[in-house]
Parts: C-alpha cells; structure tokens; sequence
C-alpha cells in the first residue's frame, strides 16, 4: 500500500466528480466540535471507475483533485470486485459478507430478501447515533423491489432510484434534443454540470454537509456518483480538457492470459462498435472522469 488514498468527490468544487467504483472511497470529513473521538465520515462511491487517474500514473488523465486527496490517504493497488455487477458488488461492499453469502448474483435480487438481519456500514453507524443520509447512487437503485436500503438511513435517500438511460441532459426542466446519448452512448454537449445526475449530486451533496455541520450530531454522508458508467455524456467542458489524439490506444486488446471464459463478455453497452469508434469512446471516458 502506498500513501494515497482512493478518490473523493471534492472534485466538485469547480469540477465533475466522479470516484471509484467500484471504487468506492471513504473519507472522513471534519469532526463535529467536541467529537474528535467519533468523526463525520463522507463515503464516495462511482460506478466502473478505472485506475485510469493520475494518482494511479496514468499520464493522461486529468483527475487533479482526487490525485490531492491521494496524497492524503491510502491507495490500494490489489483490490478487486468481489463480483463485476453492480448489485452484488455494492451489497457486499456495504454489508462485508460475499455475494455468495449474501445469495445475490445478479440485478433485480436485494440484499435485504435474502439476508434480511445483515448490518450496513451506514447503519451500524447509525445504531451508534450517528445522522446517516444517502445522496445519489450507494446501493443498486434499478429493477429491485426494494428503493435503496431505508433501514440504513436517517432520512430517505435522494436523487437515488433511477437507470443510467435516464441520465439525459435536463435544460430548463425539460430534455434537450437531439439526444445522441442513447444512440451512439457518447455525447458531448454544452450544458452545465447539473443538467446531469452527477451535477445535482455533487450540488445536494454540498448542500448536505452544510446541514449536517449545522446539525452538531455526528454523521454518515453516504455520496454516490452515476459516472463514468455509460453513457459517456459529461458536459463538453470536460470533453474540451482532453485531445483526442492524445489519448493513447489500447496496449494490447487481446484477452488475459489463462483468463476463463465466464470473465469474458462483449463490453459494447448494447451496442455494435466499429474499430473507429472506440478513440471517441475512449475520450468520453476520460471526460466523464476529470
């Protein structure tokens, strides 16, 4: 382990924020005056961030706020997925026992109609009389019976329960057209940040911290943001940071070895890509990170 940590969603204060996940960072905010020994925790969590971050070397990427606050911390350099899907990933981040253990494989299965009695993170917290409260995406939010996790939380989730299909430029209330996003997966337009999802989480979430140092009772802010899972469709702005002709091909596109074939799949989002689409691809990724 070297001394830097994973990521955070300071990235915010005057750029997209967008952490691990799973990557998924935690990090303790501030403690509340007189409560050193019990300090506020902020957990970030992003979904299918690569080490693709300059705190990781990528000579590429921009990520000059999570690349400071590795500097801080602790980054770890072999951790794993216990599985590659979101929902058995997350569960079993945040109740610590196996997707195995837990019996969740796939999307629609929570965690709570198999192993009803297991303890979250955020809820050990709050049995502990912390305020624990969840902004954006923590637990699998789609296609479950179950919204989230309401037993972890001291107040009910927000901006949570959606799909990344859903994740479309909003522009005085309304969709902007064309939106290209759901055709081709990338996209790359002129809005501001809280046309997004992660735009308004990173602004509810600010907000939030303001409340909860207000508050003076210990807290759990559970963080999560939507990207860069696909569609890759950051603001331009993030876009414009990058050359395209800058951003290196992939080293070698072949399978790992002694790989077995259940690990392999067709990473197209649904869609056909042809070999000159994967440079624009690979640009949206990176905008989606910085």
């Amino acid at each position: 382990m070297q001394p830097k940590p994973e990521k955070s969603f300071l990235n915010h204060a005057g750029s997209l924020p967008l952490l691990w996940l799973f990557g998924l960072g935690c990090a303790l905010a501030a403690p509340a005056t007189g409560a050193a020994a019990r300090p506020n925790v902020l957990f970030i969590a992003a979904d299918d961030l690569r080490m693709n971050l300059g705190c990781y070397g990528d000579p590429v990427a921009k990520t000059p706020n999570l690349d400071r606050l590795a500097r801080r911390g602790v980054t770890f350099e072999r951790a794993y997925c216990q599985q590659a899907l979101c929902n058995p990933s997350r569960a079993s981040v945040l109740t610590g026992l196996r997707p195995d253990t837990l019996r969740v494989w796939n999307l629609p299965t929570h965690f709570r109609e198999t192993t009803p009695h297991a303890v979250t993170l955020p809820q050990h917290f709050l049995r502990h009389g912390y305020f624990t409260q969840n902004i954006g995406k923590i637990y699998h939010n789609y296609r479950t019976a179950i919204e989230g996790d309401p037993a972890s939380w001291s107040v009910p989730a927000q901006l949570h329960f959606a799909s990344h299909a859903a994740d479309v430029a909003l522009v005085d209330g309304g969709e902007a057209p064309p939106n290209t996003a759901r055709a081709k997966g990338v996209e790359a337009r002129d809005v501001p940040d809280e046309a997004y999802f992660d735009g308004r989480v990173a602004a509810a979430a600010i907000r939030a911290l303001r409340e909860c140092r207000a508050r003076g009772q210990p807290f759990f802010l559970g963080v999560g943001f939507w990207k860069p899972h696909t569609p890759f469709n950051p603001p331009k702005r993030y876009w414009d940071m990058y050359r395209r002709e800058d951003i290196p091909a992939i080293p070698n596109p072949a399978a790992p070895k002694d790989a077995p074939t259940v690990a392999l799949m067709n990473a197209n989002d649904g869609r056909p890509r042809a070999i000159e689409d994967i440079p624009e691809v690979r640009h949206g990724y990176y905008a989606a990170t910085s």
